[in-house]
């Protein structure tokens, strides 16, 4: 895609993708109705290789959601329930110092 802006860079791949999308919006929508919106975002991140947090109040269809997103995409699907004290690295891991050797060591 040498030479294309941006903006045509975006618009050929809407047109490659679109008929996959459409399918996949509606296979999710057999599912849970009413969160087009939602499904769009997680189909952009799917897209850009991202990630999605979804905060919400309860009852409103998140993990619902998300279930059938990650069967109609195959893909798979891990649930954390926040609390105040849970921080990123808690879930990602951090670079611990390993005394013995001084090297910092991934956990």
């Amino acid at each position: 895609m040498r030479g294309l802006s941006l903006k045509d860079t975006l618009e050929n791949l809407i047109v490659r993708y679109q008929p996959l999308i459409v399918k996949v919006k509606k296979e999710i929508e057999k599912a849970i109705y009413g969160k087009d919106k939602e499904i769009e975002f997680l189909l952009v991140a799917l897209i850009a290789e991202g990630h999605v947090l979804i905060d919400d109040v309860p009852g409103v269809g998140k993990t619902t959601l998300v279930k059938a997103f990650a069967k109609t995409t195959g893909l798979d699907f891990k649930r954390v329930q926040g609390t105040p004290d849970i921080i990123p690295s808690d879930l990602t891991g951090s670079y611990i110092l390993d005394r013995a050797t001084g090297d910092l060591k991934f956990k």
